[in-house]
């Protein structure tokens, strides 16, 4: 059974197995197509913490990884990437990790002092970057179809849409 936990108001936590888990960072563009994801843009410190999107993610990949075993994390967001990013990322969202590390010699060395030389090539063998994925109803939709395979019901669809769509509204949403 899958346990669905909101920590934030755009981020997922999935218990896929007693002990594993896949984590989901949901980032919205207002205009995906002219805003576009930058290597800067993932690590510039800022907010009341004043950490880095990176720093962040990994931050929560390394509790996770002592509470029990990652299967997958994800950047979902309906923006798209710069070049700067996207010539680095494979086609299920993986970062080119070598490639970047050979070519990107000063970058590399900036996002592993974000992430942490000791989860930095775990975290990224299993952050999947998904850019340019649809909008919220789409969403909805695949997620709908993708639930179906595993026998859910259409109520229980509906029923976990409904309480999605609720709880994404929140500011502090609660585990379900």
């Amino acid at each position: 059974s899958w346990i669905i936990s909101f920590t934030g108001r755009n981020k997922i936590i999935l218990s896929v197995k007693e002990s594993e888990y896949v984590l989901c960072q949901i980032k919205h563009r207002q205009h995906p197509e002219k805003d576009l994801w930058t290597w800067e843009q993932l690590l510039k410190v800022e907010g009341k913490r004043a950490t880095s999107l990176l720093k962040k993610w990994s931050n929560s990949f390394r509790k996770l990884l002592g509470a029990g075993r990652v299967a997958d994390a994800y950047l979902l967001t309906n923006g798209l990437a710069d070049s700067g990013i996207s010539s680095y990322v494979d086609d299920v969202g993986l970062l080119k990790f070598e490639e970047f590390r050979i070519q990107e010699t000063d970058l590399f060395s900036r996002v592993e002092a974000e992430v942490g030389a000791d989860v930095l090539r775990g975290f990224f063998e299993k952050f999947h970057f998904r850019f340019g994925e649809p909008d919220v109803e789409d969403l909805f939709t695949r997620t709908k179809t993708a639930l179906h395979g595993l026998r859910v019901t259409d109520d229980g669809i509906r029923s976990l849409v409904e309480h999605l769509r609720k709880e994404f509204a929140e500011k502090y949403p609660r585990p379900i």
